[in-house]
């Protein structure tokens, strides 16, 4: 739109129409697309976009130029969404509470980390370094493989290579094949396990949660002494994880496909 109003900014607008334009496009667009797109020299595009990824809106592929918006912008109506989230978790994740009196968890993924924005501390617990409102790695937690396990296999790895594959343990698993092929197994099963990776003496079981299109936002895990959960009962608890888990994805929209 072309106009003669000395009020408007030309260079807000280009903005704009770049962040509609990402928009549309969750997958990512490429800079020339983006300058085909809005007719505006590639030059141009690109201080844009950098602009925006200094402040943190938009994130680039890493050794690409394709660029997607953060979860920053989606943050407007985030708050609403994980009271929500949290609201119909909470009555699950008291049932497991009270049925193995270990910590559950419940967090969402946010970029290439993992967000906690519930914890429901149990009676015979170990004591986590993660805490609500903390962040912590996909890769190495039964939450984040959970999540991964479910995403298309082009987004988890693309999260793993944006992602320091940092070894917080001696059983902590740093190579992208390896956490793929534990995803693998997590996604047949239908639920992921941290056996001592983020926390030694610490066992995690979780399972995803899915929205209304049938995409992994979050996951609950329940988090014990290894020696509370022997190999005997990881099925246990993951069946109980993930059956809690479909039901919180029912009530967000969640259609199971019968197989």
């Amino acid at each position: 739109m072309k106009t003669t109003d000395p009020n408007y900014l030309k260079v807000v607008a280009k903005t704009f129409r770049i962040v509609e334009e990402l928009m549309r496009d969750g997958s990512g667009i490429s800079l020339s697309e983006l300058s085909r797109r809005n007719g505006h020299p590639k030059s141009t595009v690109y201080r844009i976009l950098y602009t925006l990824k200094k402040l943190g809106w938009v994130q680039q592929d890493s050794g690409s130029e394709t660029y997607r918006l953060s979860n920053k912008i989606r943050g407007v109506d985030r708050d609403d969404s994980i009271k929500t989230l949290k609201r119909l978790a909470r009555p699950w994740m008291q049932r497991l509470l009270v049925s193995f009196e270990q910590t559950v968890n419940l967090a969402v993924l946010d970029g290439s980390k993992l967000l906690y924005i519930e914890m429901l501390e149990g009676l015979r617990s170990i004591r986590m370094a993660a805490t609500v409102d903390s962040y912590v790695p996909v890769y190495s937690t039964a939450l984040g493989k959970a999540i991964l396990a479910f995403l298309p296999a082009e987004e988890s790895e693309r999260i793993l290579r944006a992602t320091r594959l940092k070894k917080w343990t001696h059983k902590t698993i740093t190579s992208i094949r390896g956490i793929l092929a534990d995803c693998k197994k997590a996604r047949e099963i239908g639920y992921a396990l941290d056996d001592q990776e983020s926390e030694m003496g610490a066992r995690c079981v979780g399972a995803p949660i899915f929205n209304s299109e049938g995409l992994p936002i979050a996951a609950i895990s329940i988090s014990a002494p290894d020696s509370l959960v022997p190999d005997t009962e990881v099925p246990i608890v993951g069946k109980a994880v993930m059956s809690a888990c479909m039901e919180i994805s029912a009530l967000l929209g969640f259609q199971r496909q019968s197989t």
